[in-house]
């Protein structure tokens, strides 16, 4: 997250970071839903397809 464009204390995060999360979930041919409400927050979603031909 860009601390400039962040709410919240740029300090307490400890999460891969969204360019990580996309690039794994894209080399597994998966999907990412975001779901945002402003004033409320944002949700991630991944899917990730099941079976080893993925893998």
């Amino acid at each position: 997250v860009d601390p400039a464009r962040s709410q919240r204390d740029a300090t307490t995060g400890s999460g891969l970071g969204l360019a990580i999360v996309h690039t794994i979930v894209e080399q597994h041919q998966g999907e990412i839903e975001v779901h945002s409400i402003l004033s409320q927050g944002t949700t991630f979603v991944v899917h990730l397809p099941v079976g080893s031909e993925f893998y």
